[in-house]
């Protein structure tokens, strides 16, 4: 019988399964013994890791399953042993964004810088390979930053390491074209036949996902502030229906979201209150109410252009303190909406068009519209959309419908509906409790806890 004198070096050949990944301290086993024996190798935990020696080359391999824990694993020569412990952890790649919506085209373009970080992990990302599942709709260089294509849709972005591993995280990615800055006023036919009036220094979605009038048409200026056109009157869908939606105040069945005309443009100089005390027309009572900047003109506008604009997402601010209607800016709040309405109103100063703080008259014909063409028949009541935590940028709370963002349940809003109470307080829409809630925001003290979440919205029509 034969005798093997062995200098033993135990290292570990650490293998992964799935998204698994293995830490661990190296131990040695460094003896000389004339006895014939050989390695041998056991888990304290088997369904955490497994282990085999190999007695051939004296490496020990040990297998992660799919189940976090610590094992020790002990490996034993004649009358010697060592032990090391294996943390298994579940590593994953992720991205910083798993969706983002890109721009591109002939007027204002917009791109993403995508990152990717490695969870329970202390190594860096190092190397990434960087793909697209359709470069004609987004393209991606190797540092991750992500262009629009020159076809409108979506895509796949996909990030993958390259140390073995194999590990993965996509982003999807939304690619919207516009065309070209108009020099002046234009009408527009979209594919159903829908007339729309785009206003000069703007420019009109060229791909078919931001083109067409009942799936939300967008326009965007040359800062790329964006704004969806609301249709009024008869609106031709896709199968040659036609659906009529009318301009006014309305209620919402708070069970059903079944809207209910209250006051349409014909009573546009009555007093008419909505949940008892919420009115549209003046301030008798002189509290210094944020009113429409011109009601009638609105009303007038809207129904000989049949429709207005409103702004795509709740304001933010810009670098001179002015609104904009833009895709992943923070919310501008902590203000009431007299100073709402004032930065809504000076959005714009140019021939053409009005802009303003977003009235009930406007507000109600949006959720109707809404609800007509999105197939969420019960928007207005906050339904599907109830976004976790409060989201701090525009368009990055998941509610969306025709187009338009934040009016789910992600932000109140402020319009310029008056409250008819002896108390100084300011109305405001929508928030946790969905799109149609009406609220009054006390106004005493400074700036309120409420007032601090508040948002508001432009809406613009044709002079």
């Amino acid at each position: 019988m034969a005798y093997t004198r062995i200098a033993c070096i135990i290292l570990f050949n650490i293998k992964t399964k799935g998204n698994i990944a293995i830490d661990r301290t190296t131990s040695n086993i460094s003896d000389m013994e004339e006895v014939e024996t050989t390695l041998g190798v056991n888990s304290s935990d088997e369904t955490i890791v497994t282990a085999e020696v190999d007695n051939n080359t004296n490496i020990i391999t040990a297998t992660a399953t799919n189940k976090e824990g610590i094992a020790i694993i002990t490996v034993t020569y004649g009358k010697y042993s060592k032990t090391c412990e294996v943390t298994v952890k579940d590593i994953s790649l992720t991205l910083n964004e798993s969706f983002y919506i890109v721009t591109g085209g002939e007027s204002w373009t917009h791109e993403v810088q995508l990152s990717a970080t490695l969870t329970n992990s202390p190594d860096p990302v190092e190397k990434l390979t960087w793909s697209s599942s359709n470069t004609d709709i987004a393209t991606v260089n190797n540092k991750g930053v992500v262009k629009a294509g020159k076809r409108g849709g979506d895509a796949i972005i996909t990030a993958t390491l390259t140390d073995g591993s194999n590990l993965s995280a996509e982003c999807k990615i939304r690619t919207e074209l516009f065309g070209k800055i108009k020099s002046e006023k234009e009408e527009f036919v979209d594919k159903n036949g829908n007339i729309v009036a785009i206003p000069e220094n703007f420019a009109v979605g060229t791909s078919d996902n931001v083109n067409e009038v009942t799936k939300g048409l967008v326009i965007q200026d040359e800062h790329g502030n964006q704004f969806v056109w609301i249709p009024i009157g008869d609106v031709k869908k896709s199968d040659g229906t036609i659906v009529n939606i009318e301009l006014g105040r309305y209620e919402f069945n708070k069970t059903t979201g079944v809207p209910t005309i209250k006051q349409g443009i014909g009573s546009i100089n009555s007093r008419v209150k909505i949940e008892s005390y919420f009115e549209a027309i003046k301030d008798p009572e002189g509290h210094g109410w944020t009113l429409p900047k011109d009601l009638v003109g609105f009303s007038s506008s809207a129904n000989s252009n049949n429709g207005f604009f409103i702004a795509r997402y709740m304001s933010s601010q810009s670098s001179i303190s002015t609104a904009m209607a833009k895709y992943d800016e923070p919310y501008w709040c902590e203000m009431y909406n007299n100073t709402a309405s004032s930065y809504a109103r000076t959005m714009y100063d140019m021939q053409g068009i009005e802009s303003d703080l977003i009235n009930s008259y406007a507000y109600d014909t949006v959720l109707v519209f809404i609800q007509k063409f999105s197939g969420y028949d019960t928007f207005s009541i906050g339904t599907p959309y109830s976004p976790s935590g409060n989201p701090i940028k525009t368009g990055k709370a998941g509610d969306v419908a025709c187009n338009i963002f934040d009016m789910g349940r992600s932000r109140y809003c402020y319009t310029t509906e008056i409250l008819d109470t002896t108390y100084n307080r300011k109305p405001a829409r929508g928030g946790s409790e969905g799109p149609y809630k009406r609220i009054g925001l006390s106004v005493s003290g400074g700036i309120s806890n409420w007032a601090k979440s508040v948002g508001f919205r432009a809406i613009f029509y044709l002079k």
